[in-house]
């Protein structure tokens, strides 16, 4: 009724055909009846990777494959519970030609060039200076003690995960910030490969689901274990990405695990041994002889490299640790001393983390802005 109401139109029992598109853009579906429904942008209510497969002309889907066309959006709401499982609200993927960009070079680019453009505006970046504590005057931060030497600064931002970052504080003001306990997020097991192939056949990004996919989560969040058969998922950059050699490429593989110290990862050679099995069956056959390096990361190497709980995506999105009662731009309540990260508001993932860091840039750039006004 509601859409009705606004002079939308609905069609029961019409199945969609496949995708059209002219000159790069999705212009509209034809229907299994052979009907072309002309539209200025279509939403896919179906599985991704099937929609990929399925419903798209094969020129599109060679030209453009996973990664041109973009899913705009890709929203799953979802809520802890006390057993620290998780239960997906809604999942509404949604796809439109030239809705992002791919940045060549991957995540790994992204620093290098951060680094670049900070540099030719004037910004000195200091590497290999590990920060001691935070210095304060009054109830104001005023710099940082670091690699042996007091620094100044107006405003000092905290990029570490969150839970270890009190300790940089005085003891006065340690004393202050009120205790809280923190359950980290799931961790990830990490696969970087270097083939000696590609696989045109394969999407850039894939996810692997499971038939007992009830019980691979119990089994990670509820049980603390390492499931038998885990959902997978694979990033194959190389089919967008031309920095390798010809015949060359990289594989990305990630699969959901238990974090804290609950998994003996000593014989971790058969859990990996048992995922590329896994990839070869379920899309990427002859996986392991084409391997010419490969690079593991367990949660015990987070853990080691400051990751809270060896977590991958900061403090867990509990109800308790999700929104307001996440940490804020401002956590400890101390003027010019903020935090970013995969812990704090509004939480985990490159591309979130790096939304609360132009949150804390627009605001300090506001407050900066309010006080000259006021000083004029």
């Amino acid at each position: 009724m509601f859409v009705r109401e606004y002079g939308g139109r609905i069609r029961l029992g019409t199945g969609v055909k496949r995708l059209v598109a002219r000159g790069g853009r999705v212009t509209g579906v034809e229907t299994e009846a052979g009907e072309t429904l002309p539209a200025d942008e279509v939403v896919i209510g179906a599985d991704f990777a099937h929609a990929m497969k399925h419903l798209l002309e094969p020129g599109v889907s060679a030209k453009y494959g996973a990664e041109q066309l973009k899913r705009k959006r890709c929203t799953s709401a979802g809520i802890r519970t006390r057993r620290r499982r998780c239960t997906p609200l809604s999942l509404t993927p949604s796809m439109r030609m030239k809705s992002g960009w791919y940045l060549q070079g991957g995540y790994a680019g992204l620093i290098g060039r951060l680094e670049e453009a900070l540099r030719s505006r004037g910004v000195t970046i200091r590497t290999g200076t590990p920060v001691e504590e935070v210095l304060m005057l009054g109830s104001r931060c005023i710099g940082v003690w670091a690699g042996g030497e007091k620094l100044a600064f107006e405003h000092v931002v905290l990029n570490g995960d969150f839970p270890g970052t009190a300790a940089l504080l005085g003891e006065q003001e340690r004393g202050k910030a009120p205790a809280r306990k923190y359950v980290p997020s799931s961790g990830c097991l990490l696969l970087y490969l270097g083939l000696n192939r590609t696989y045109p056949e394969a999407l850039v990004h894939q996810f692997f689901f499971t038939e007992g996919i009830r019980d691979m989560l119990a089994t990670v969040f509820v049980k603390g274990e390492l499931p038998a058969d885990p959902c997978i998922y694979a990033f194959h950059p190389s089919l967008i990405d031309p920095a390798l050699p010809p015949g060359k490429s990289v594989l990305y593989v990630l699969v959901p695990v238990p974090s804290g110290g609950g998994v003996d990862w000593s014989g971790r050679e058969a859990v990996v041994d048992a995922v590329l099995r896994s990839l070869e069956r379920r899309g990427f056959p002859g996986l392991r002889a084409a391997v010419e390096w490969m690079k593991v990361r367990t949660p015990e190497d987070a853990l080691a490299e400051g990751l809270f709980g060896g977590g991958s995506f900061g403090i867990a999105p509990s109800l308790q640790q999700s929104g307001v009662f996440r940490p804020q731009l401002a956590p400890f309540g101390i003027e010019g001393l903020y935090a970013v990260g995969a812990s704090v508001h509004p939480g985990g993932g490159v591309p979130v983390v790096m939304q609360g860091a132009k949150q804390i840039a627009d605001h300090i750039l506001k407050k900066d802005c309010t006080a000259n006004m006021h000083s004029i």
